[in-house]
């Protein structure tokens, strides 16, 4: 073990150590501020000497314990800050709340569909690229075929787009920590190579993710290499204050500037797929091929800036509108149509279009350049076809109360998921049988390890720097 995964390990300590003071210091707050030491602490203070004053009857208080003893204790800066790494508290505000109290329930079913999506798809792609023994059946049936698509079949990643909101950096470097620190204790079977690559390209990129500038590196200096989108999702975010101040100084001038930029991503997107010759799915290409489409485009905020537009002016539109946006059922129903339809368009043409590097087609691009952006199209008139009531049984399953809890979460299983499943590749011994049985019980079960891990991180990590910000 060399020193940069000591310094990971004792780093990653003290993410353990602080939860543990904390909650120690917040029990012994708690003790203090019971009922019981006040009573305690009441007898103690009438105790008097036995003289013939004393024996007086006392005169009973009107007033409230509180009241005697001064009001609620007021807690310093430094018991604050113990307090926010209280795991009881944290815990606690995990579990408290559920989609009932929020505006829009409903994002939280899209958000973890899209998470179990991407869980799915990994859990494909890594076991298929890492360990499976009949990876030709595995590139035939998984990656060509429609009935496939929940997995890597079709559109690559849809799921991504539809994830993020904007989070904070501590449980993004945390996950780096421990990943080198663990890469570095554990004895990896025969498939050691993948990980190792991961921890080599940490050692060398680590920088990048502090900064947020991570999905510009090359691909052997990306340190874990799926938090590309924090990156992204940052970026797109420093936009939003030119768009909300054009929104409320002059509308017109926004709508411009906005469909401008939609435009150039699009067919900086598209011109990038032409030239390049990108695939439309699943780059199963030669190795530059491989490279171009993940380093020139899949990780580019330029060719990616299209589905966070659409939320921003969706969020714009929802919070200045003064009337339903569908008036009628009618209205509803045709919103429903043109949803499935452009779903199903999205879908589909994937199996269509020509991708292949000797006669790559023009429509291949166009798709290439569009698709993510109507993706991001359906989900906004889905959801405000559920918003304002017309969304029956779709509205109901996206609204589910677990929803709401494993929202809480979702941004630590999107950190860690990959992880698991590289771990749990990484100590294989032997080869495995692919199987559509066999891939079902995989992701049941890194799903499972996931929102287990995820709960821990949030509780140990995300939500006491969250507290320590509003302090």
């Amino acid at each position: 073990m060399d020193t940069f995964a000591i310094i990971c390990l004792c780093l990653s300590g003290l993410f353990i150590m602080f939860p543990i003071i904390g909650s120690i210091h917040t029990v012994v707050l708690n003790f203090l501020a019971s009922s019981s030491f006040e009573d305690c602490k009441t007898i103690i203070l009438h105790r008097k000497a036995r003289t013939p004053e004393s024996q007086k009857p006392a005169e009973k208080s009107n007033l409230p314990l509180e009241e005697e003893y001064g009001s609620e204790k007021k807690y310093t800066c430094t018991e604050k800050v113990m307090k926010s790494f209280a795991i009881q508290e944290n815990f606690s505000a995990v579990m408290a709340g559920t989609s009932q109290n929020q505006e829009y329930p409903t994002l939280n079913g899209i958000r973890i569909l899209s998470l179990l999506w991407i869980i799915s798809g990994h859990t494909s792609m890594l076991s298929g690229v890492l360990n499976i023994d009949n990876s030709l059946e595995w590139l035939s049936n998984v990656l060509e075929k429609p009935q496939y698509i929940y997995v890597v079949s079709g559109p690559y990643f849809l799921g991504v787009d539809a994830f993020f909101f904007l989070r904070i950096q501590p449980l993004h470097l945390t996950s780096i920590l421990i990943f080198i620190g663990l890469v570095s204790l554990v004895k990896w079977g025969i498939f050691r190579e993948m990980l190792k690559f991961h921890s080599d390209s940490c050692r060398v990129g680590w920088w990048a993710n502090i900064l947020l500038i991570n999905n510009f590196m090359s691909l052997q200096k990306t340190c874990l290499g799926w938090t590309w989108y924090l990156s992204a999702d940052f970026q797109f975010h420093l936009t939003v204050p030119l768009v909300i101040f054009l929104y409320v100084r002059a509308k017109r001038v926004m709508i411009a500037v906005v469909t401008l930029t939609c435009a150039a991503s699009v067919i900086t997107t598209t011109f990038i797929s032409y030239f390049l010759k990108l695939p439309i799915h699943n780059p199963k290409c030669e190795s530059q091929c491989r490279e171009n489409y993940w380093a020139e485009y899949y990780e580019r905020p330029y060719c990616r800036y299209g589905p966070f537009l659409v939320g921003m002016i969706l969020a714009i539109l929802l919070v200045g509108k003064q009337s339903l946006y569908f008036k009628n059922r009618t209205q509803a129903a045709l919103g429903w149509i043109s949803a499935l339809a452009l779903m199903l368009t999205v879908i589909s043409l994937a199996f269509v279009l020509d991708d292949t590097q000797s006669s790559y087609s023009v429509m291949a691009a166009l798709y290439q350049g569009l698709h993510r952006t109507l993706w991001a199209v359906v989900l906004g008139l889905i959801f405000i076809l559920c918003h304002e009531g017309y969304g029956g049984i779709v509205t109901t399953l996206l609204s589910f109360d677990v929803w709401g809890f494993l929202s809480k979460i979702s941004y630590a299983g999107y950190l860690v998921h990959p992880i698991i499943i590289y771990f749990y590749c990484g100590l294989q011994e032997e080869l495995f049988h692919y199987q559509d049985l066999n891939m079902l019980y995989l992701f049941i079960g890194h799903c499972a390890l996931t929102f287990i891990v995820a709960l821990l991180f949030t509780v140990l990590v995300e939500i006491p720097f969250q507290r320590l910000m509003s302090i």
